[in-house]
């Protein structure tokens, strides 16, 4: 996940890589998008925040 101060369009993130019988949207995957949305937000409000 980026810290750095970055547009969302800039966002740097490690892709998800399903297993190959994996369901989609296993619970991996929505932890690991919440990760990435989470990260998002903390990054709006640094940025709302100055």
């Amino acid at each position: 996940m980026s810290t750095s101060t970055t547009s969302p369009a800039e966002v740097k993130f490690t892709p998800y890589v399903p297993a190959k019988d994996e369901e989609y949207m296993s619970d991996a995957q929505l932890e690991h998008f919440k990760a990435i949305l989470l990260d998002w937000k903390n990054q709006l409000i640094g940025e709302a925040d100055r």
